[in-house]
């Protein structure tokens, strides 16, 4: 079903994709497909913007994670920065440790 609805929105040629878990769900097969067609549309140009809780696949989808944690922007990361460890260590930081932005 998700592979239905990605392809009725590529259809329309949108310049910027927001999706919030997008392969939450899907066998993996699907999420093998939706993945190549993502990295597709961002090959062309389009912007594509993916909330997930799954690390692995921000890290092979992503250029860029932004990390949040007690409503703020905690770590922006990219590069080889950008692996699920230092995601997951920039998700535990505590309230205290925050510094007005």
């Amino acid at each position: 079903m998700p592979q239905i609805l990605f392809a009725k929105w590529l259809s329309r040629g949108p310049a910027v994709f927001l999706l919030d878990e997008p392969t939450q769900g899907v066998g993996v097969g699907a999420k093998a497909d939706l993945h190549r067609e993502l990295t597709a549309v961002a090959g062309q140009g389009a912007a594509v913007v993916i909330s997930s809780s799954d690390l692995d696949e921000l890290v092979e989808l992503c250029d860029r994670v932004v990390v949040m944690g007690h409503g703020r922007i905690v770590a922006e990361l990219s590069g080889a920065e950008a692996n699920a460890r230092t995601i997951t260590r920039r998700m535990s930081v505590a309230p205290a440790q925050l510094t007005k932005v």
